[in-house]
């Protein structure tokens, strides 16, 4: 994902952390400052801005400070689609390590008020797991989530996170209101009209804003982020068209100073494409009233970050859109299903957190006790999706919570002319979106794609993907 070209005002988070890791008690984001910032992104998307945090807020009785953040300002008129790299806000202590207890995500208008997916939807936002976790449009399924168990944690260190590449944060957001009813599926699953937009070189088409572009089926039977444009809207009733509406990506954090000596295990984050490194597939032949499409792959479970003795596996989440029907992970060995984890929709209309037939949480799967395995096991990744109906640009990514990972991962992302060699292990930031990898990245695994499970895996690659 990208940048525009290179931009100034950066945020930078400045603390004197008291000695001891005494408990926070100091604002963050004390100043500011002007630096250049060189982006080494593709050059077809625009930067939105910088985002803000407010003055942190300690609790005394928990020993957790709070702190409030919102993204940069991105209008958007009725219809409007946009894709822009944002530049968020350290909301964590310069200089210290903290356990991070929650954060949670939300969009909203330039009022804060809580804005539905019905009026806006959330293709994604994606950075750094160290910084801000990633999520579609089940973002505000974060406001449930339980913080992690003791003795595991997230911890952060205020000091690398201060590093703007981590914190530069694409988001995708697509203006639904007045959308035309037979336009919402072609709108919202980003319908590809040709080949170039369908590649991953979207700079090669220069009419990415053509309104009519998602009325016209996708004789190319596919979908994706690179295809997104403006949709079709109902004509006001009034014949006036209002102005353009800010939107915000608020986000909040929570944590507490990380004890000397305290034994908290770190949580790291490995992460899986059931796509085989495409990171969407389509699915574009219907079979029929509840009959499910599955994609797989098969690798082993370290196989981007090759480990010498046993780990954990905390926790696993899924990321699925719009017909999904959960993600497993299978111990190919012991034919044992570590973990599933599944898409929940909404039931109520226009009420923002449970959009009827939305996407609004990923269930996680906890697993108490954590699954201990083997390095080098073989496992299957596996994504389902309802397949009663043609479905483009869908995505079966599943992340591994993962504790105990003595041998840590800086290696950067192995590349060929030709795109992501099968089963070669590459950085989520690279992967998803040309980011560059910070210590011990959120990995991705890719392995041999398997379209259908009956189905023997396909050559030495998957499908080609340039960044």
């Amino acid at each position: 994902m990208a940048s525009n070209t290179s931009y100034l005002l950066v945020c930078v988070a400045f603390l004197a952390a008291s000695v001891n890791a005494a408990p926070l008690k100091t604002a963050l984001n004390l100043a500011q400052r002007e630096v250049e910032y060189k982006p080494v992104f593709p050059k077809h998307l625009p930067f939105a801005g910088n985002g803000t945090c407010e003055e942190a807020q300690y609790d005394p009785e928990t020993e957790t400070t709070r702190v409030h953040c919102l993204g940069p300002k991105i209008p958007l008129a009725r219809g409007q689609t946009t894709n822009v790299m944002t530049l968020l806000a350290n909301p964590y202590p310069f200089g210290e390590e903290v356990v991070v207890i929650n954060q949670t995500a939300q969009l909203v208008d330039e009022n804060l008020r809580p804005v539905p997916l019905s009026e806006v939807y959330v293709h994604h936002y994606v950075s750094s797991y160290h910084f801000l976790l990633g999520n579609g449009a089940e973002l505000r399924g974060s406001f449930t989530r339980p913080p992690l168990p003791s003795p595991y944690a997230m911890i952060v260190n205020g000091t690398e996170v201060d590093n703007m590449r981590l914190r530069m944060t694409n988001i995708q957001l697509i203006n639904t209101d007045g959308l035309v009813e037979e336009h919402r599926k072609p709108c919202l699953e980003c319908w590809c009209r040709d080949e170039s937009l369908a590649s991953a070189h979207p700079e090669a088409d220069d009419d990415q804003d053509d309104p009519t572009h998602s009325t016209i089926a996708p004789a190319t039977g596919k979908g994706s982020f690179f295809c997104c444009s403006n949709c079709t809207v109902s004509p006001p009733a009034d014949g006036v068209e209002p102005a353009p509406l800010n939107y915000q990506l608020q986000y909040n954090v929570s944590f507490r100073s990380l004890l000397p000596q305290e034994p908290a295990k770190q949580v790291e984050m490995i992460g899986f494409d059931a796509s085989g490194g495409r990171i969407e597939y389509q699915i574009d032949v219907a079979k029929g009233p509840g009959s499910i499409h599955t994609q797989a792959i098969e690798t082993t479970i370290d196989h981007a970050c090759p480990q010498k003795e046993p780990f954990e596996i905390v926790r696993c989440t899924a990321h699925q859109h719009f017909g999904g029907a959960c993600a497993d992970m299978i111990n190919l060995e012991t034919n044992e299903t570590i973990c599933t984890s599944c898409p929940i929709f909404g039931d109520e209309p226009e009420v923002p957190g449970r959009e009827d037939g939305y996407v609004v949480k990923i269930a996680d799967d906890d697993l108490t006790p954590p699954y201990v395995i083997k390095p080098g096991t073989r496992i299957r990744v596996q994504s389902k999706y309802d397949a009663s109906v043609p479905r483009y640009g869908v995505m079966g990514l599943l992340s591994a919570w993962v504790a105990g990972l003595p041998s840590p991962c800086y290696a950067p992302a192995v590349r060929s002319s030709n795109g992501v060699e099968a089963g070669v292990g590459v950085g989520y930031d690279n992967a998803a979106s040309g980011l560059p990898l910070g210590a011990q990245p959120h990995l991705y695994h890719f392995g041999y794609p398997l379209d259908h499970l009956d189905e023997q895996p396909a050559a030495t690659k998957p499908s080609v993907m340039v960044s």
